[in-house]
């Protein structure tokens, strides 16, 4: 089976890595695991921003999208010894969001599974932004398991 973790550096991708790394998986299964940082778009001092600072700000996110794939294959291999892991910091196309890059690359590498945290958006504001598991659950060429963190249950009736 072809594994592919979507992680943001949040918490939840984090534990979306821990729901992988428990599970019940063969020595042939694998694992990808991906970080989606933006294009650097074109731009020119007419628009009122450097191209220069925009390929630094590009740059930045990548950097920070390695260390985060570095230490989600640090808990992968302490985690779940058998599994073969590799990572791979994506740079999204000019106008994709991270939900199409992350569909687009689970179709390339063949996924038969996406995992990824849910950010646990309200309702109003993921109508607003969008949500990126949504969007995923919506368009993956292969299942898909959100993860969400355990919340208590409050009782109504007392």
């Amino acid at each position: 089976m072809k594994i592919l973790i979507a992680i943001d550096g949040s918490e939840n991708g984090t534990l979306a890595l821990r729901e992988v790394a428990n599970g019940s998986w063969s020595e042939k299964d694998e694992v990808k695991v991906i970080h989606v940082v933006g294009t650097p778009l074109p731009v020119t001092d007419m628009l009122g921003v450097n191209a220069e600072i925009a390929r630094d700000a590009h740059t930045e996110a990548f950097k920070k999208g390695s260390e985060i794939l570095a230490s989600a294959v640090e808990l992968l291999a302490k985690e779940a010894a058998g599994l073969t892991v590799s990572s791979e910091v994506v740079t999204a196309q000019p106008f994709h969001s991270a939900a199409e890059e992350i569909v687009n690359y689970a179709g390339r590498y063949g996924a038969d599974l996406v995992v990824m945290g849910s950010r646990g958006m309200s309702m109003w504001k993921s109508l607003i932004v969008g949500s990126v598991s949504f969007a995923v659950i919506q368009h993956a060429p292969c299942s898909v398991m959100i993860v969400r963190p355990k919340q208590l249950v409050m009782d109504t009736e007392g």
